[in-house]
């Protein structure tokens, strides 16, 4: 779609983007390729130890079952679509093709990176909130011969931690990108149509990044579940605090950029 400013891809993209079966429906083969494991162990699970599951239990984990069947689609959603969106109609504020093209070449290899320090944090995580849980995880029929569960649900941690977690470093990504931006001499046009002087393109990739980045609120309600049955609830807090001020932290950047290139565009209209 907007191939031109498609210069890298994380490797998660690439194996969406390559299809399966034939099938390129991206949210298709992000389900198929990456989380078809986890329903089936999930669908075991539920059938064979139906009466141990509580309601509550079971709702909060289909919440996050359902966040981790679309976060491979949401990583190449960014990945493939936001970014070079982003820099194709950022030529309404940088016209020159060479320097747009040197910005989302920079960027589009710094998203790709698969980073092991962002990895090995939420790996540590999501392993010792499973941890600290278990006896929540106990009381839902995970002991004795349905023990063999409580160990794959230590893998589904390790995964959600070193793969999907990926998904965090967009909001830096954003950040950084917007930053950088802004240190153009941007062409702020006082009558375009979208009545912010073109700078409409720089709202549009920092709230896609934040729609994008908090699906992953879908887990809180299991978290919140395992603290209220049994886990250490400073352990999940703490984790949880992480992602949510991260959270707030991302959206007020992207809101004082608004304001700043608001200002810039203020002076340039005095100057004019």
């Amino acid at each position: 779609m907007h191939e031109q400013f498609d210069h890298d891809s994380h490797w998660v993209s690439k194996h969406v983007e390559s299809g399966l079966f034939g099938i390129n429906n991206p949210l298709f083969v992000s389900v198929f390729k990456f989380s078809l494991p986890w329903n089936i162990l999930s669908i075991v699970y539920t059938i064979l130890f139906w009466d141990s599951i509580s309601v509550s239990f079971l709702y909060a984990s289909v919440l996050a079952l359902t966040w981790v069947n679309i976060a491979p689609y949401l990583i190449w959603f960014y990945d493939e679509r936001v970014l070079p969106g982003f820099f194709n109609h950022l030529g309404e504020l940088i016209p020159d093709e060479d320097i747009r093209d040197g910005i989302a070449r920079k960027y589009n290899h710094f998203f790709a990176q698969h980073r092991i320090s962002v990895a090995t944090f939420w790996t540590i995580a999501t392993v010792a909130i499973i941890y600290v849980s278990e006896p929540a995880l106990q009381s839902q029929g995970m002991v004795g011969v349905g023990s063999v569960f409580l160990w794959t649900t230590y893998a589904y941690a390790v995964y959600v931690g070193a793969i999907l977690s990926h998904g965090f470093v967009g909001p830096v990504t954003t950040i950084l990108l917007v930053r950088e931006v802004t240190n153009y001499e941007l062409e702020i046009d006082p009558l375009h149509p979208d009545n912010l002087g073109g700078l409409s393109n720089v709202g549009y990739v920092s709230i896609r990044t934040t729609l994008l980045f908090s699906s992953a609120s879908l887990i809180l309600p299991l978290l919140f579940y395992f603290s209220s049955s049994g886990g250490v609830s400073e352990v999940i807090f703490v984790f949880a605090g992480v992602y949510i001020l991260t959270t707030l932290i991302c959206s007020s950047e992207y809101f004082v950029s608004g304001v700043r290139n608001w200002l810039q565009d203020g002076q340039q209209r005095e100057r004019g």
